[in-house]
């Protein structure tokens, strides 16, 4: 999996990278003593003595805790004072009883609320994008695993459902997988309804891979219409033919054989083998945002519809077999209307926001998002909503630009060149 970095990590370096404003010499983050007393912090931080005296230089500044309670975590210094070398802030806040420093505090510019400083940093990770890359499919609700929870899916039986990241069970490129564990045999997680159009030919798929058991990938609709099995450990594409036959809903269904059975499943799909248009998934939401259309081939066949995942490569198709249809006041207005019939698998490449991906709730949660271009878009946003850091707006903007210059540049699309011996 991708580097994560936390939070905290990333306030600290937009911090230093904004050091020197109104107290240079003063900076952002501050390891403080802790508080012996309601409403007073104790510290001999020499940046902080150097500025806490009768002049009321911090007052008005913002003491954040990140690791207090809501209640706690954010305080107003309203004055200090200095004695042998050691500063006392006294401050509130909605609640002014005393509060424990563990380990790190901040001290913030009174124009930079911390809690509005959490919601930009929630904003860069809708802003930034990053190339994304799954299964097409009809709509089936987190058909991709990327959803943190597991809502979208129904446990059949006693199975319990979960989503893991760990990147041995999580196939391809993708984010998250749907653990499926049995508590009795042939228990599953189970799709949300699919409306397929009577006696037609569709085919389902997906990547599976068994811990414990057999791994069984079934097509349901009033009773059983297909399924597909596998045993193995390392993942495989699973996929088969079915005719819906009179069957005006189905369900997609992740299924173990045994009572033990600890199954990891990572994006599934139904497609129709027709051409005709298909609904795409909800973040292309804008034809700049679909960089491609591929179809998957795999080198090797492990049996009739199970093939080695690690052998997939993916083959952009033409622009002439696809085209891109938008229509604002649709109900489904993004779609993808293929041109030529082709069975699948097909995946869509495009660019979708962090915000989808992941998301922050504490100082400790996580984000993919490369360093440098978070702290960047985080310069721009704090540079281009306070006056008090308007200069950090400029030099950030052209960075972001040339990069998105960058991103749209695709090197050409050259056919693949095999050579063998004695050629």
């Amino acid at each position: 999996m991708a580097t994560a970095t936390a939070r905290s990590t990333l306030r600290d370096q937009l911090l230093d990278e904004v050091r020197g404003g109104q107290l240079p010499r003063l900076g952002w983050k501050l390891t403080l003593a802790t508080i012996t007393a309601g409403g007073a912090t104790t510290t001999d931080r020499r940046a902080v003595t150097y500025f806490t005296d009768a002049s009321v230089a911090l007052n008005g500044w913002w003491l954040y805790v990140p690791s207090a309670a809501a209640a706690d975590r954010v305080r107003i210094i309203r004055s200090g004072t200095v004695a042998s070398g050691t500063a006392t802030l006294t401050h509130d806040g909605p609640n002014t009883a005393p509060i424990t420093i563990e380990t790190t505090a901040y001290l913030l510019h009174p124009t930079v609320d911390p809690d509005w400083l959490n919601n930009l940093f929630d904003d860069v990770l809708t802003l930034e994008r990053t190339d994304y890359v799954t299964l097409l499919s009809l709509p089936i609700a987190d058909s991709d695993q990327v959803s943190s929870g597991v809502t979208d899916w129904t446990a059949g039986g006693g199975a319990t459902l979960s989503k893991v990241t760990a990147a041995g069970n999580v196939p391809f490129s993708f984010n998250r997988a749907l653990r499926v564990q049995n508590a009795a045999i042939n228990e599953y997680a189970q799709s949300a309804a699919i409306l397929p159009v009577t006696s037609t030919q569709y085919r389902a798929m997906g990547f599976a891979r068994s811990a414990v058991g057999t791994a069984v990938l079934r097509v349901q609709g009033s009773a059983s219409i297909e399924s597909l099995s596998h045993t193995e450990s390392a993942f495989h594409f699973l996929w088969f033919d079915f005719d819906s036959g009179s069957n005006e809903s189905v369900t997609l269904r992740l299924e173990g054989s045994e009572a033990t059975a600890d199954m990891y499943w990572g994006a599934v799909a139904i497609l129709p083998s027709y051409r005709g248009r298909i609904q795409l998934p909800a973040w292309v939401d804008n034809r700049h945002k679909l960089r491609a259309v591929s179809v998957g081939r795999f080198s090797h066949q492990v049996s009739g519809g199970v093939e080695d995942a690690q052998t997939l490569t993916l083959e952009r198709l033409p622009a002439s077999y696809y085209r891109y249809e938008t229509s604002q006041w649709g109900a489904n207005p993004h779609n993808l209307e293929l041109l030529v019939a082709l069975p699948g698998p097909l995946f869509v490449h495009g660019t979708r926001p962090f915000s989808d991906l992941e998301s922050f709730s504490t100082d400790a949660s996580t984000t993919t998002c490369p360093v440098d271009r978070f702290i960047t878009r985080a310069m721009f946003l704090l540079g281009s909503r306070e006056p008090a850091f308007s200069d950090l707006a400029g030099p950030a903007l052209k960075e972001i630009q040339a990069r998105e210059v960058a991103e749209r540049i695709e090197p050409p699309n050259e056919p693949a060149v095999f050579y063998r011996l004695g050629w």
